[in-house]
């Protein structure tokens, strides 16, 4: 993150706030605050006069960044042994009285989007607003790694939750070979521009490409897609697409952390779940990406024992069919635009 010449404003018994770029941060934990405060204490900083370029990067136009008065609130919170900066950004066009509101994380110089913007109508200077962020963990394999959170919009005769996450995944150090059954990819080889991994499901071999991506209209160089995809017995498909990311460290010092576990199923050994993390050389932090609970693949598998006696298998058609048509269906793009008012005469 840039720097700026703001001072922190901590809490009381707040730890020292050590950001994760610092020298002195190393992904241990500090001592939590005691007594009648058992969520993480949060402090927080506010930057009115923060580069236009943080907020506008979901739009092409230069026109809309120019025209924009941003301003940033960032809170601190540990979670676990990890210090996590949340980050409020409001975007407020000159000509509109409509301000936008947006979150992001960032820990180990990995920032993520989080939730839906916001859109408020502000009659206080939004550099004075105050929000209430707290996290609580919840239990989790890996252990100490999974937290939900809650923002609100904190005024003095008013309050107002803003965004909710009840599965935010993230932790220092991760043991993920003692997930039980995790069959965990490894890494082929990497590069700025693409990871590969070996990796398998049930009896099946896999491929998996992680592909790394600069946001192509971004203001600044250091925005990313991050996309997942396999490839296994002469076909790839994506399993993950368009996961945003901003770096504040270098392409070498993420790499990414895939595994599979085997799910009860019908056939057997047909069903996984999978999980995307990436993992940042600051701290060894890591955070999850991505998850599918309810993908379908392997090997050899017995189909012949789904519901003995109720299945109905369909026979191929060796020579076609003269009803059967070479040509799919239209796509949505190609066809005209719904009206939901059509002529007054259409059904007379």
């Amino acid at each position: 993150m840039s720097q700026y010449n703001n001072h922190l404003r901590s809490l009381p018994s707040t730890p020292p706030p050590i950001m994760p770029g610092s020298s002195s941060f190393n992904g241990q934990s500090q001592p939590q605050a005691s007594g009648s405060r058992p969520l993480s204490v949060v402090s927080s900083r506010s930057y009115p006069g923060i580069e236009s370029a943080l907020g506008g990067t979901n739009n092409r136009s230069s026109h809309v960044e120019t025209n924009t008065t941003p301003v940033v609130h960032a809170y601190n919170a540990w979670m676990g042994n990890v210090l996590v900066e949340f980050i409020i950004r409001i975007l407020t066009p000159k000509d509109s009285r409509d301000s936008t509101m947006t979150l992001t994380c960032q820990a180990g110089g990995i920032e993520r989007i989080m939730g839906e913007p916001q859109v408020v109508q502000f009659s206080i200077d939004p550099a004075q607003a105050n929000f209430m962020i707290y996290v609580i963990p919840r239990e989790s394999i890996p252990l100490n790694a999974l937290f939900k959170f809650r923002v609100w919009l904190s005024l003095p005769e008013f309050q107002v939750r803003l965004w909710a996450e009840d599965e935010f995944w993230i932790g220092a150090q991760l043991p993920f070979p003692s997930i039980p059954g995790a069959h965990l990819a490894r890494l082929n080889h990497a590069s700025s521009l693409f990871h590969t991994y070996q990796g398998s499901v049930g009896s099946a071999s896999l491929v998996y490409t992680v592909c790394i991506d600069r946001v192509p209209y971004a203001p600044t160089q250091d925005e990313y897609l991050i996309t997942l995809r396999y490839t296994s017995g002469g076909i790839t498909r994506d399993l993950c697409g368009n996961c945003r990311v901003r770096l504040s460290c270098s392409l070498d010092n993420i790499s990414f952390i895939i595994y599979s576990i085997r799910q009860n199923s019908e056939p057997r050994k047909g069903r996984h779940k999978f999980r995307l993390w990436i993992r940042s050389a600051i701290g060894g932090i890591c955070q999850r990406l991505w998850a599918g609970d309810d993908l379908w693949m392997g090997k050899e598998l017995e189909f012949e024992s789904v519901q003995q006696g109720t299945a109905v298998f369909a026979q191929r058609v060796t020579n076609g069919s003269a009803a059967s048509r070479a040509d799919p269906f239209s796509d949505p793009s190609d066809l005209p635009a719904y009206s939901p008012n059509p002529p007054a005469d259409e059904y007379q």
